[in-house]
């Protein structure tokens, strides 16, 4: 199943429900565990990811490539950087629709939740994928 935000640029409140969903729906389909995934590690820095999730956090996890969030798994993955994770939810923050096809394919997948950047993405994410459910 494919989730996104109505949204575009760093919309905090958007970001806060996206997240929720990937985490709420890891549970629910019993993988605990997420994917969240940004093109390079600097998209880290400042901004959304550490006014959410806090500077502390964001610095762990930049490091470590793994961390905990509401009791999930969440394995941080980049454009060259993958997990070993095999099943989990793709929380994809900020991605660009080239990313974003790569994840939606990924067998891994047990579901995308999708923040868009520009409205531009928003508006071609929802006529390509006309089933995602907008949260």
């Amino acid at each position: 199943m494919q989730y996104h935000t109505n949204s575009s640029g760093p919309d905090v409140a958007a970001f806060r429900t996206a997240l929720a969903k990937a985490v709420s729906l890891a549970t629910g389909c019993g993988v605990n565990e997420i994917i969240f995934l940004v093109h390079t590690l600097q998209m880290l820095d400042g901004g959304v990811f550490e006014e959410v999730l806090g500077e502390r956090f964001v610095a762990a996890f930049a490091k470590n490539k793994v961390g905990s969030i509401s009791g999930v798994r969440a394995h941080l993955e980049t454009e060259k950087i993958q997990s070993a994770c095999d099943r989990a939810v793709m929380f994809a923050p900020f991605v660009s629709s080239k990313l974003l096809a790569k994840v939606i394919g990924d067998y891994r997948s047990a579901g995308v939740v999708y923040v868009p950047w520009a409205a531009e993405e928003l508006a071609s994410y929802t006529a390509t994928h006309p089933t995602s459910v907008q949260i």
